[in-house]
């Protein structure tokens, strides 16, 4: 992958068959995270070009945070 994250067409044609399945299954997680958050939270996560870095991002943000924990008990109530 180059600096962004992505594959060119020549390389992406070189790629055994397992990496490909890898390939699209890390953009398919990528898009779901991107679809799941707010504009907000997609400005914040901007730069990242890793599913794996965008959901430890996400993590160290709500995994703790007294609102997020807040909510989940009400949402158990």
């Amino acid at each position: 992958m180059n600096e962004t994250g992505k594959l060119s067409i020549a390389n992406k044609k070189l790629l055994s068959a397992s990496d490909k399945k890898a390939y699209m299954r890390h953009h398919k997680v990528k898009d779901i995270i991107v679809g799941a958050i707010n504009h907000e939270e997609y400005v914040r996560i901007g730069d990242k070009t890793t599913a794996n870095a965008i959901y430890d991002s996400l993590c160290s943000t709500y995994d703790e945070n007294e609102h997020v924990q807040e909510a989940k008990a009400n949402l158990l109530i």
